[in-house]
């Protein structure tokens, strides 16, 4: 089953919501914030970040634990599952791939500058 580690106002918000589209079953765990509004220190027994979204997939042994929001949507996007989220032609998927990226580039770049 999967399980997914989740914090409100956070990124793993765009994996509850590709689940609920899949209609994965799945079991949320509400992790709550520190004073300080981070994500609390027992996460890193999860995954060494100790950041969400973390998704453990525990049909595996061990179990495939992700901790990157990108790497989970494309996971779960490529288990096979019959969806229309991404596009089928390879040259299509190369051009969102692309975009992607950029988009990941841009981002680093402004939370550099702040």
């Amino acid at each position: 089953m999967l399980k997914l580690y989740h914090l409100s106002n956070s990124r793993s918000q765009r994996i509850v919501w590709l689940l609920e589209v899949l209609q994965l079953d799945y079991a949320l765990i509400f992790c709550d914030r520190t004073p300080n509004g981070e994500a609390p220190e027992w996460l890193k027994d999860i995954h060494p970040l100790g950041k969400v979204p973390i998704l453990v997939d525990d049909m595996y042994s061990p179990p495939q634990v992700l901790a990157e929001t990108s790497a989970i949507l494309d996971s779960l996007l490529a288990n096979g599952l019959p969806h229309q989220l991404q596009p089928t032609n390879s040259a299509n998927k190369q051009q969102i791939n692309s975009n992607i990226f950029i988009g990941k580039i841009l981002q680093m770049q402004h939370s550099c500058r702040i």
